[in-house]
């Protein structure tokens, strides 16, 4: 498979530890609260997720993509990594369609200080042949000079099977996996087969099994609002202590993670869980891009419970 250039080796060094899906700030009309979004970056820094500690991916699926215009993503991006200032890699959301304004957009968040690009394959028709995958990623990586992460979104599009990704190593300007898979057949084989080309980030909430197969981190839905509780899971396993880290995944995560799917049975998206969340900490939040829909007071209060069982701090 080759070496890489220096640029694009650190980067891939760079992508590790604990990934936040950050949230996208509103404000009560629902439009881009930038500054709200520099105040939970600096949180999130300040609370250790650093370079060769985390990443933050600004503007994915957690961070309502799908509801957003290419102007909000691009200010979205610019004003976390203004509060990032090179101290953590910022990570961006970009998923579209066609190649054209795919590149237009990769071109976009390039220059609004984005470090590398997390993208899957095109999604409209819901299967992407592997020759056309790898063309739309091809003309992406020659249209900027970051690095690509590709985002195995196998639950609604095409998946990426380990050959593919193989195939797709020629590709040097992508440097990591955000990896998952339908069975744990497959999920073992592409830890086995790409974890020596990519950084392979862990997206099924199995990171001791993945550090054991060459993972360099995992994607946390609960670092953007308690990011020491992931930086200790994280050390945790990487220590080699997993029947401490499954516990402490079980004192939270897995409450949450439960809590937050019976929330997207009513309605759709992410947002609605994690940003009541945030703020229930002090952090911005804001409501959720319609159509999704807030929280209920019953279930406000019941997400509370579920962060104070936790042991979250700050809580309001």
């Amino acid at each position: 498979m080759g070496g890489q250039p220096m640029a694009l080796q650190d980067l891939k060094d760079r992508i590790c530890g604990v990934v936040i899906a950050m949230i996208t700030p509103c404000n009560a009309d629902q439009s881009l609260d930038a500054g709200g979004m520099r105040a939970n970056v600096a949180h999130a820094v300040e609370a250790g997720i650093v370079n060769g500690r985390g990443v933050l991916l600004i503007c994915g699926g957690g961070g309502e993509l799908p509801f957003l215009t290419v102007e909000e993503r691009a200010a979205a991006v610019q004003a976390a990594a203004e509060a990032a200032a090179g101290r953590v890699p910022i990570l961006a959301g970009l998923q579209d369609n066609g190649t054209a304004l795919s590149v237009d957009i990769a071109r976009r968040l390039q220059d609004a200080g984005a470090d590398a690009l997390q993208v899957g394959p095109p999604c409209f028709y819901g299967h992407s042949p592997i020759d056309d995958t790898e063309r739309y990623y091809a003309a992406l990586a020659a249209a900027v000079h970051i690095g690509l992460v590709a985002y195995n979104t196998w639950w609604t599009t095409t998946a990426l099977s380990p050959a593919d990704l193989v195939r797709l190593s020629a590709i040097e300007e992508l440097v990591a996996v955000k990896w998952s898979a339908a069975d744990s057949v497959e999920y073992q084989r592409g830890y086995r087969l790409c974890a020596e080309r990519y950084a392979m980030i862990d997206n099924q909430e199995m990171f001791a099994l993945a550090c054991t197969l060459g993972a360099r981190g995992f994607i946390s839905g609960t670092g953007d609002f308690w990011p020491e509780y992931d930086l200790q899971r994280l050390d945790l396993v990487l220590a080699g202590r997993y029947e401490e880290a499954e516990q402490l995944t079980r004192r939270l995560a897995w409450p949450y993670y439960q809590f937050r799917g019976r929330v997207g049975a009513r309605t759709g998206g992410e947002a609605s869980v994690k940003k009541a969340a945030a703020e229930l900490v002090g952090l911005a939040g804001g409501p959720p891009r319609s159509p999704t829909r807030p929280l209920t007071e019953d279930e406000r209060a019941e997400l509370r419970e579920i962060l104070q069982a936790g042991g979250t701090p700050g809580l309001r």
